[in-house]
């Protein structure tokens, strides 16, 4: 979606999906002033969210609105423009990346925690796709469609995608496969150390925070002896994560991650 098609109503439905799943009757007064968003503008309706965005080799525009649940008040409704300039989509951030160590006293409560707001967090993106709103899951879609036609003479790379959003993963292999790399986006973290290991890959492109693993462990799985000739690491770091960059990793690149900064990114990686 582009930015000058946004409007207010588009914006309230948007609001209303995530209340629907997030609170249900009880709706908190956060969450009505949200839905009370007024602008004939784009212009207006943004400036009533928090501004986001970020600049640096890949600026990305990004707008937000803190609406919480019942257990965590600080998940977010997100307008983000990712992978291609100008195209924005609804998505929930929950806003909960700090990776604490087993045994830490409160480990267990907070990965409970985490694993209740990715839930909530699918099922309100699910919601606002029934609603007619653009979500990350029309990524692929549009991957498809800017790929189609592509020529590119094979380079004889495999790259293997590790992204947080499953949707991201597949776009981002879409697009690379249409560069003339072979890709090959993973399913998740827990498979991802036995897929590497399969399919020896020349690049793993992995999210600094995913879901139900340590990307540190991950990380040092890469590796281990059974991978003969080990993969260049990627390592994509959140906009807000301010860590220098992982004992292991090749280079970075932030998220969103914009098409032609991975392509770049690549090129310098392997010549």
């Amino acid at each position: 979606m582009k930015l000058a098609d946004l409007t207010a109503g588009m914006l309230a439905r948007a609001v209303a999906a995530y209340a629907r799943v997030a609170y249900g009757q009880a709706v908190p007064e956060q969450v009505a002033r949200a839905l009370s968003i007024q602008g004939r503008t784009y212009h207006e309706i943004l400036s009533q969210m928090d501004d986001e965005s970020c600049s640096g080799d890949t600026p990305r525009r990004r707008y937000a609105l803190r609406l919480g649940n019942p257990r965590y008040p600080c998940m977010k409704l997100v307008l983000e423009e990712m992978l291609f300039d100008g195209e924005f989509f609804f998505l929930v951030d929950t806003h909960d990346e700090i990776e604490l160590e087993p045994g830490f006293p409160d480990y267990e409560d907070w990965e409970e925690l985490r694993r209740y707001n990715e839930q909530l967090k699918h099922r309100i993106e699910r919601e606002l796709a029934a609603s007619g709103l653009p979500t990350v899951e029309d990524m692929r879609r549009l991957a498809e469609e800017d790929a189609a036609g592509s020529h590119a003479r094979p380079r004889g790379k495999k790259i293997l995608v590790a992204l947080r959003e499953a949707a991201e993963s597949a776009a981002v292999a879409i697009e690379l496969r249409s560069r003339g790399y072979e890709a090959i986006a993973s399913p998740g973290p827990q498979a991802l150390i036995e897929l590497a290991a399969r399919e020896a890959p020349d690049v793993v492109l992995i999210a600094r925070t995913l879901r139900g693993r340590s990307t540190a462990a991950l990380l040092e799985a890469l590796s281990e002896p059974r991978f003969e000739k080990p993969p260049k690491i990627v390592v994509a770091l959140a906009r807000s994560d301010r860590r220098t960059r992982p004992p292991r990793a090749d280079a970075v690149i932030r998220e969103p991650i914009g098409k032609e900064t991975l392509f770049r990114t690549l090129d310098d990686l392997l010549g």
